[in-house]
């Protein structure tokens, strides 16, 4: 018969700790890398507009 090894109330929280610690790293490359997408398309769409603007054309 197997003994049954005592909890340790401490090394489950270090372990959840751990694993939150996991979930807001992945949280934050997430943010970071939208953050960076946005400023990258709006950008894009920034300039796209620059050409096609209304003013542009009534300038020419």
């Amino acid at each position: 018969m197997k003994q049954k090894i005592p909890e340790d109330p401490e090394l489950k929280r270090q372990q959840a700790a751990a694993a939150q610690q996991k979930v807001n790293t992945i949280q934050d490359q997430l943010s970071a890398e939208t953050d960076k997408s946005m400023r990258y398309f709006g950008a894009r769409q920034a300039m796209a507009g620059a050409r096609s603007s209304p003013l542009l054309k009534i300038l020419k």
